[in-house]
C-alpha cells in the first residue's frame, strides 16, 4: 500500500477533531459548503498571476512542496521575499481572528520551506480576504512545538488505521461529510 502523505490543510483538524481528521485523510471525505467553494474561487483569482514582482518583494503563488521528514505534502498559497527572506502567505476567507489551527498549518508551511529550501523562518502570514487584513505569525518554539506534535499525531493516526473517538463537544459533530 502507498504511504499516505499528510496533507498540511488537514493539520490542524488535528487540534480540532482528530475524528474529522481520520475521514478527511484516510477516507478521503471533503466538507464542501459554500465557505469552502467562496475560497476557491477566491484562490482561482488569485493565482491568475502566479508571479508577481515589485521593487521591494517577491511573490510565488501555488507552490507545491513536500517533506519526507514529517511526511507532509502541500500547496502553499504564496511564499514571498524580501531582502532575502522567506514568508509563507497564508490566505483565508472571513476576517482576521486568532485561530491555532491557522497558526499551525502557516507553521506546517514553514517546516516544508525550511525543509526545501535550507533557510530558517522567523515568521509569515495570514491574509483575510473579508477584512483586507495581514496577520503576523512568528515561529516561536511553542508553536512549532505544537505543530510537530500535530504532525506526530497525524502520522499515528495515519499508522494506526484507528478511527479516533470524537470530542465530547459539538466540534467533531456535522463537521465533515462523505
Amino acid at each position: 500500500m502507498e504511504r499516505i502523505r499528510i496533507p498540511i490543510s488537514a493539520i490542524g483538524e488535528i487540534l480540532y477533531c482528530p475524528r474529522n481528521f481520520y475521514y478527511r485523510v484516510m477516507e478521503k471525505a471533503n466538507d464542501y459548503n459554500h465557505h469552502v467553494l467562496k475560497g476557491k474561487i477566491e484562490e482561482n483569482k488569485r493565482n491568475e498571476k502566479e508571479k508577481l514582482k515589485t521593487r521591494e518583494r517577491s511573490k510565488i503563488r501555488n507552490v507545491y512542496l513536500e517533506s519526507e521528514e514529517y511526511n507532509m505534502v502541500g500547496v502553499l498559497d504564496e511564499i514571498e521575499e524580501k531582502d532575502g527572506q522567506y514568508y509563507p502567505v497564508e490566505y483565508k476567507k472571513g476576517k482576521k481572528q486568532n485561530n491555532i489551527n491557522d497558526h499551525v498549518q502557516l507553521c506546517c508551511q514553514a517546516l516544508l520551506i525550511e525543509a526545501n529550501m535550507n533557510v530558517s523562518l522567523e515568521k509569515g502570514y495570514i491574509y483575510y480576504s473579508s477584512s483586507y487584513e495581514k496577520g503576523e505569525v512568528y515561529f516561536t518554539e511553542e508553536l512549532r512545538e505544537l505543530t510537530i506534535n500535530a504532525i506526530e499525531n497525524a502520522n499515528k493516526i495515519i499508522e494506526e488505521e484507528i478511527i479516533p473517538p470524537p470530542i465530547n463537544d459539538n466540534r467533531c459533530e456535522g463537521k465533515i461529510k462523505k
